[in-house]
């Protein structure tokens, strides 16, 4: 057991948390407290994003307690049954909904005692409702936090009630409103991607930190892995003017990173080869058409151009400006190896084994058809991250890119 962090550190550790990211949020889609009710109670052993993909359509016919009720139990389910434990809560928040309507005159309450009282919440599922719908500074314990309360010495308890009185005891007032989505996000996130680096180990040459992680403890945990060898591609697509593109990569290079990414425009670029100044080790990569878009994509954003050669036009601004390489999808990657051969380097995302989903990607290859077409470095995620083994899925691609050599 960790020994117990000191009031000193607890407030440098979320005067930390909130200057990465001052305003976090829930992560959990809702349009009002009684959306946020149910979407947190049917979020019990389940994700945030699969309950997201449930509410979406479900809070548009039903975000009040007498819709919810007018649904019935059986509506209800086939809205729902994607999430885990579907039936049980379909009946809890129905019921949940009429207790509402017969005792609180269809409003939700704003005390954990009377919030207790409705079917399928807890003191967890309360304290996010008063927190996020009503302002109050109160800590809702899931795993992640129980978790990193012991582990850290943060706030070290035998069950979540005990870590939470803990937290409220070392939180300096004011972080207290925001110190469990900061706790959450953290451990959802930075934590995960910390253990992901660790099981994928020396199958992994690059690690990638894009926008997703970037605000959540993503910068610092970009040092702790170029501190310990590791190569890391910063995925932060800078867009801007040239200027400030400038100062926020001169600002970069203290993380120690060997790529990162702007958006494939000159001024950009250039901004971004100026900011880079002499280090030598960060790469300056111009991100040219995402693969998750296609020519219709390109249509309907109104651009009036073939994609290869928009691809090709923003390779142009790279080599112009002096950046190192361009993000294109291996559909393109051999038009790009023929113009300016080793000129500019090639990172393809878009990247499947064969056989896995293709995910919102519209431009997919294969690890070796990637190589074979010139890519220098391929960007695979979800296929190794989601895997039940990420050291064995990333060695399995390391052999298909030897096969293809």
């Amino acid at each position: 057991m960790p020994k117990k962090m000191t009031r000193k550190n607890a407030h440098a550790l979320f005067e930390r948390l909130s200057t990465a990211d001052p305003t976090p949020q829930t992560e959990l889609y809702y349009k009002n407290p009684f959306t946020l009710v149910v979407a947190v109670a049917l979020s019990a052993q389940a994700t945030d994003e699969g309950v997201n993909k449930a509410t979406k359509t479900l809070f548009e016919i039903a975000n009040t307690p007498q819709q919810m009720a007018a649904l019935g139990e059986k509506k209800l389910g086939g809205y729902i049954k994607t999430i885990g434990l579907w039936r049980n809560k379909a009946k809890n928040v129905i019921a949940l909904s009429q207790k509402l309507i017969d005792d609180f005159d269809g409003e939700v309450p704003q005390t954990r005692e009377a919030l207790e009282t409705l079917p399928g919440v807890g003191r967890k599922t309360a304290n996010v409702v008063m927190n996020v719908a009503f302002g109050a500074p109160t800590i809702a314990v899931d795993t992640h936090i129980f978790r990193i309360g012991n582990r850290t010495g943060l706030a070290p308890g035998k069950n979540p009630l005990e870590v939470e009185l803990g937290l409220e005891k070392i939180t300096p007032p004011e972080f207290l409103h925001d110190a469990h989505h900061w706790l959450i996000l953290h451990g959802r996130y930075v934590c995960k991607a910390e253990a992901i680096t660790d099981a994928v180990g020396d199958a992994g040459a690059f690690y990638k930190i894009g926008y997703q992680l970037m605000p959540l403890g993503g910068l610092q945990l970009a040092e702790r892995l170029s501190a310990t060898g590791k190569k890391v591609f910063l995925d932060f697509k800078f867009h801007d003017i040239g200027a400030t593109v400038e100062r926020g990569v001169k600002s970069v290079t203290q993380l120690g990173g060997d790529f990162l990414t702007v958006h494939a425009e000159l001024d950009v670029l250039k901004g971004a080869v100026a900011g880079r100044g002499s280090d030598k080790r960060l790469k300056i990569l111009g991100v040219t058409v995402l693969t998750s878009l296609n020519q219709d994509s390109l249509t309907k954003a109104g651009i009036d151009m073939k994609l290869e050669d928009l691809v090709l036009k923003r390779a142009e601004f790279a080599a112009e400006a002096g950046a190192d390489g361009v993000v294109a999808s291996a559909k393109e990657a051999a038009a790009i190896k023929a113009r300016f051969a080793d000129a500019l380097t090639i990172v393809t995302p878009g990247v499947r084994p064969k056989g896995a989903s293709a995910d919102d990607q519209k431009r997919v290859v294969t690890p070796a058809e990637a190589i074979m077409t010139g890519a220098d470095h391929i960007v695979v995620g979800r296929p190794i991250i989601a895997a039940n083994d990420p050291h064995s899925a990333a060695k399995a691609i390391q052999r298909d890119l030897a096969n293809a050599s």
